[in-house]
């Protein structure tokens, strides 16, 4: 039996969970120990219900019972986004195999140090879970540096990631919905600083001098939204910006089967990025920023993305400029994506792949076959 905790389950999670109970026959329970805020729900989020492998820990007390029975014996549990603590002390002593998932903690830097959560983290770990059959999903590139940085999990981390789903299709298909004269780039996130709404606003205005025939559609709330939208106008790209606020998950999809290109402006306090997983599925050919976790797994520059330096204007407006300029290679690049994610990101695959890195390190002194990819040593 396979047991993952988390605070709630999101259609990010969702496609792995489901091909982990595929795969085990059933063996696999998702715990759910929060509610999913409304929040969430209103940007966008599907909810989840009458699913046989989630128990809804929050419901009852039945329910919290019997999650908590299943963590602690399953053959292998996994937990992130929510801690108990307790449950894990308890597991760990009777030795049983369990994973941390989750992104970098030093997202802020050494400002995180400072983070009550993180230094409870770090006791616990200390204290109660070092030298246990405890290891790490790492759900990000530069998640292993922090570990590094707080003396943690040496020699227990595993690549990891969020998974979405990924759809077959033959190439006519994928780029049927694509090759207007009109380049259409696509931005998607919640309009928060950290995200760099801004930063789309001034590829439009690049492109618009440029002579560029194209448009830029925003897809989100928060609070930057208004500000970004005052700009729209003072730049006079109201012509070009289109806002579209949250759409439902599904809706995107459709969006994105429509887009040339997909702008990703996050900085590095974005711990994976999991939209970019959806528009490379989908052929998009993505311009990233470098500090998000998910590029350096991956884009591969100019082969399946294009990767521009965090915060630096200059080189995200000389590199998009290249591609709006060759309709070929954003063809190339989004069929490159596509491939990418079919055949390494996929769930179905990294549900395989963890089962196996489970079984290795069950059976295997906790080494696995995985040399590369998901699963593999995230080496600190």
């Amino acid at each position: 039996m396979i047991v993952w905790l988390s605070n709630f389950i999101n259609h990010h999670q969702a496609p792995v969970a489901r091909e982990l109970f595929r795969l085990t026959d059933g063996q696999y329970r998702f715990i759910e120990m929060k509610q999913m805020r409304q929040s969430f729900l209103s940007s966008g989020y599907p909810e989840f219900n009458d699913i046989p492998w989630l128990i809804k820990a929050w419901e009852n007390i039945e329910s919290y019972k019997k999650a908590e029975r299943l963590f602690l014996d399953a053959d292998v549990s996994v937990y992130g986004g929510y801690y108990p603590y307790k449950w894990i002390i308890q597991r760990l002593d009777t030795g049983k195999i369990t994973f941390e998932y989750g992104e970098r903690w030093m997202k802020r830097g050494i400002w995180n140090l400072l983070s009550p959560r993180l230094m409870k983290h770090q006791w616990h770990y200390h204290v109660h879970f070092s030298g246990k059959s405890l290891y790490r999903l790492n759900a990000g590139a530069y998640a292993a540096d922090d570990m590094r940085f707080l003396h943690s999990f040496r020699g227990k981390q595993f690549k990891w990631g969020y998974f979405t789903d990924v759809q077959e299709k033959n190439l006519a298909e994928l780029h049927s919905r694509r090759g207007s004269d009109v380049i259409r780039i696509m931005w998607c996130a919640r309009f928060i600083r950290l995200k760099h709404p801004e930063m789309a606003v001034v590829v439009a205005s690049r492109l618009k001098d440029a002579g560029i025939r194209f448009s830029l559609d925003m897809y989100g709330t928060g609070p930057e939204e208004s500000k970004i939208k005052e700009r729209v106008i003072h730049e006079h790209l109201e012509e070009y910006v289109n806002f579209h606020g949250n759409l439902p998950n599904a809706e995107l999809m459709r969006k994105m089967d429509e887009a040339d290109i997909f702008l990703f402006t996050s900085d590095r306090r974005e711990g994976w990025g999991a939209v970019i997983n959806e528009a490379m599925s989908r052929g998009c050919a993505v311009i990233s920023s470098d500090a998000p976790g998910c590029a350096k797994w991956l884009i591969s520059d100019q082969n399946t993305g294009i990767v521009f330096k965090s915060g630096n204007t200059d080189d995200l407006l000389s590199k998009i400029l290249l591609l709006v300029r060759d309709k070929e290679r954003i063809r190339r690049i989004g069929t490159d994506a596509y491939r990418k994610m079919l055949e390494e990101f996929s769930p179905q695959r990294v549900a395989a792949r963890f089962i196996k890195l489970a079984t290795d390190i069950r059976y295997n002194s906790g080494k696995t076959v995985f040399t590369e990819g998901i699963c593999s040593p995230d080496i600190d």
